[in-house]
């Protein structure tokens, strides 16, 4: 009537009937005993509690029942004897409210009745009870085995992560199903480099996983062109004697060196090429350096000339405008307009340095008059100082 599951949670309802079953039992039993153990994963509730219905409306329910799970249970794996025994010992003391006396008597009967016939130690079941990593049942790992035989590599992975390893009891390869997971399974594949290393130095003497690390190792290290995971792979190889696979891995070897040869090799001719036109702009930069230097050069030359040439072209000029002072018989005059320093000298200041009457030409020197007196007179028109406003003629 019940399979192995269904007998595991009938006797745990069983147990919680004996005495009336309470909220805080129905609780355990589905919030605590069925999340712990994973049953809910690997049973048909709705069709559980249409049989325990059926059975229920029977006069011999409760022979029925435990002579159903006994039956059932008899032939069952040992996790699944360890999780009944340990599931009902938590519903009569950790679901009761009279934690003085928990046990009750119809719970105490049913429970000896059971421990008896599955002949399971009692401190085994204690352990059970305390630990906080629980015993796996045969059920869940066959589900899990199925999932890894579908190629359902995700649900596999979580089905791993969040049930698998939170538990006790499961063989090895249940780790190495999730590793080949990883594995095959895009973007897990560091995570399965790093979980088969543990794995294997945890068990180093299956062949098996020993070959699937080194596969993961050989996949990273051609994919990545990362040689020391390659050396990994043919250290693993070594150990089960994977001949071919030891020459694959040293061929990447070679072709990954020989690759960074070529990319040394480039590395070098792309540094001197660097180099050249490092050294070509610093030649750039000192030609130009030398052009604007010397351009700078010859506008300050081209400034002084300038400068030069303007102050002689002034000079000229007070040359060509200024006055000409001759001194003669006592007087000190310029020859252009015959006015002494004295009378020059107290005129304004472009007066006294530019000459009016250059312009007309005079050239006066001292003469005597007719009563022999000195006076100035022009050497070329023969005319007195008075007649300097007049051309020379």
């Amino acid at each position: 009537m019940f399979n192995e599951i269904e007998s595991i949670v009938g006797c745990w309802y069983y147990i919680a009937d004996s005495d009336g079953r309470t909220d805080d039992e129905s609780t355990l039993i589905k919030e605590g005993l069925m999340k712990k153990y994973h049953i809910w994963d690997v049973i048909n509730w709705d069709g559980f509690i249409e049989k325990w219905n059926e059975l229920k409306k029977e006069d011999n329910f409760s022979s029925r029942l435990i002579n159903t799970c006994k039956e059932v249970l008899q032939n069952a794996d040992y996790s699944s004897k360890l999780i009944t025994l340990s599931g009902m010992w938590s519903i009569a003391v950790e679901a009761d409210q009279n934690k003085e006396n928990p046990w009750s008597q119809s719970e105490s009967s049913i429970y000896l009745e059971l421990e008896d016939f599955l002949k399971i130690p009692r401190e085994e079941v204690k352990i059970e009870l305390n630990s906080e990593r629980k015993t796996l049942l045969n059920a869940v790992l066959q589900k899990y085995t199925s999932l890894y035989k579908e190629k359902k590599y995700s649900e596999v992975i979580t089905f791993y992560e969040s049930k698998i390893k939170y538990t006790k009891g499961y063989p090895v390869n249940c780790s190495v199903n999730y590793l080949w997971a990883l594995y095959k399974s895009d973007g897990n594949e560091n995570k399965a480099y790093d979980f088969g290393k543990k794995l294997l130095n945890e068990n180093p003497n299956i062949p098996s996983l020993t070959e699937l690390v080194g596969y993961i190792s050989q996949w990273l290290g051609k994919v990545n062109n990362d040689i020391n995971k390659l050396e990994e792979s043919i250290v693993l190889f070594k150990t089960i004697n994977k001949k071919e696979e030891i020459e694959k891995s040293k061929e990447k070897i070679q072709s990954i060196k020989i690759k960074l040869k070529e990319k040394e090799k480039d590395l070098k001719l792309f540094q001197k090429e660097i180099e050249r036109e490092i050294k070509q702009e610093a030649k750039e930069k000192e030609k130009k350096r030398k052009q604007e230097e010397e351009a700078e050069q010859k506008r300050i030359k081209d400034e002084e000339l300038e400068r030069k040439i303007f102050q002689r072209n002034e000079e000229k000029k007070k040359l060509d405008e200024g006055h000409k002072f001759k001194s003669s018989r006592g007087l000190f005059f310029c020859i252009y307009c015959a006015n002494t320093e004295s009378e020059i000298n107290a005129r304004p200041y472009s007066e006294k340095i530019s000459c009016a009457r250059k312009k007309n030409g005079h050239n006066f020197t001292p003469a005597k008059d007719k009563k022999g007196r000195w006076e100035l007179k022009c050497i070329k028109c023969s005319t007195d100082s008075s007649h300097t406003w007049q051309n020379c003629s």
